[in-house]
């Protein structure tokens, strides 16, 4: 991994003015690490963590400028904090910079870009009003395992279009969620180093042209070979990268927002009365529960936040679970308030960078909430949240709901 270098001054060091403790990998600050975040944020536009030897920005202002500015703040050097998920991720979009990158993306916004996603719109809703029927007929349901897993489970590996039976389509969201968990730093993420081998061998045997039906996203990013717009080995990094990204995080996503609204049964009322909140309603849940809480990315020149001096060659962490929390930038940001509409946060990154797959996640999240609030009258928590432990993501391993219908 690309050292972090130091830079002295005449009286102190950036690195111990502004250095900190908070391990924001422990186990406590992952479960719940939004007062680390505020502790971090109060010590300015930066802060150094100390165990890692790692800058990282925590401020909406500060995360905005490095997720806007791709020339500085490269992407190339990995966006993760260890060699292995760098060598891993190293064929993947969001690990790629200036040319390297632009053809990629020009794939990927053709595969599921705005125009693509509309056109499965009709598909996913249909997908989920026959999910939220047979599910919430139960009464009593895991709103995690049966809701928001399992809407991206059904509707995103059918659209990319490769044959895959319901355990299998399971076992990829559970590789996709521990591939996540390798971005952290050394240590911290061998349990799950098999299941992100698991995923993209799966990749490379499973989802190869051949095995794409006509006419899916898997189908369309390998006719983008043969245009020759990218390689063979680009095409299986852009299917590895649907099948992380597509499945984990709009899971959890979704699984974020039932919570919430389940916690807030004043926001659940006001959002069955008027399903035209929904999108802003799916806005704030991001907002509140970025499902991507951080990357990475490393300066190519020397750059300054305020009196802090970068120097190039310096890795630095972005958290969006931190910039979304900003108080400095939205009031009263620990409120889930679905009036709020915060199209301005960072959950789905910002520039060049932004999280492709945007446009799907809303439909499928818009999709699920049109067709629940149409049959449930009140949600109610039977149980705690059970919170994943994860280096990257955060989500939910169960939420125990009851509904009563309309």
């Amino acid at each position: 991994m690309m050292a972090v270098h130091n830079r002295e001054n005449d009286e102190t060091r950036a690195d111990l003015r502004y250095g900190s403790e908070i391990d924001l990998f422990s186990t406590a600050s992952l479960m719940d690490p939004y007062a680390d975040y505020a502790a971090l944020q109060a010590i300015g536009p930066l802060a150094y963590m100390s165990r890692y030897g790692t800058w990282v920005a925590t401020r909406y202002d500060a995360v905005r400028l490095i997720l806007t500015d791709a020339d500085t703040f490269r992407s190339g050097h990995g966006i993760g904090m260890n060699d292995t998920l760098t060598t891993a991720w190293m064929d993947f979009a969001p690990s790629r910079d200036g040319e390297d990158h632009a053809p990629l993306r020009l794939v990927m916004m053709q595969s599921v870009g705005p125009k693509a996603a509309t056109a499965a719109q009709p598909e996913i809703e249909r997908a989920a009003a026959a999910l939220v029927d047979e599910v919430v007929s139960r009464l009593e349901f895991d709103a995690v395992t049966e809701l928001a897993q399992m809407l991206p489970i059904l509707s995103i590996v059918e659209l990319l279009g490769f044959p895959a039976d319901i355990e299998t389509r399971r076992n990829l969201l559970h590789w996709a969620t521990d591939a996540y968990n390798c971005c952290g730093p050394d240590g911290s993420f061998a349990a799950t180093l098999p299941s992100m081998q698991k995923l993209y061998g799966f990749v490379v045997e499973n989802m190869s042209r051949h095995k794409m039906r006509p006419g899916s996203v898997g189908a369309l990013t390998f006719e983008a070979v043969d245009r020759g717009t990218i390689t063979e080995e680009q095409a299986v990094g852009i299917m590895g990268g649907y099948a992380t990204a597509g499945l984990d995080t709009t899971a959890s996503g979704i699984g974020g927002w039932l919570m919430l609204l389940a916690q807030n049964p004043d926001q659940w009322e006001v959002l069955r009365d008027d399903p035209a909140l929904i999108p802003s309603a799916f806005q704030e849940a991001v907002r509140m529960e970025s499902p991507a809480q951080w990357f990475t990315r490393v300066t190519s020149r020397e750059v300054a936040f305020e009196d802090v001096v970068i120097p190039a060659g310096t890795r630095i962490m972005h958290s969006y679970g931190a910039a979304n929390r900003d108080g400095g930038k939205y009031l009263d940001p620990a409120r889930y308030d679905i009036r709020r509409n915060p199209t301005d946060h960072l959950g789905f990154g910002i520039g060049v960078h932004t999280c492709m797959g945007k446009w799907l996640s809303n439909i499928e999240a818009h999709a699920l909430m049109r067709a629940f609030v149409s049959r449930v009258d009140r949600i109610e928590l039977t149980g705690p949240p059970v919170r994943h432990l994860n280096n990257l993501i955060r989500s939910l391993e169960h939420l125990p709901m009851r509904v009563h219908l309309r």
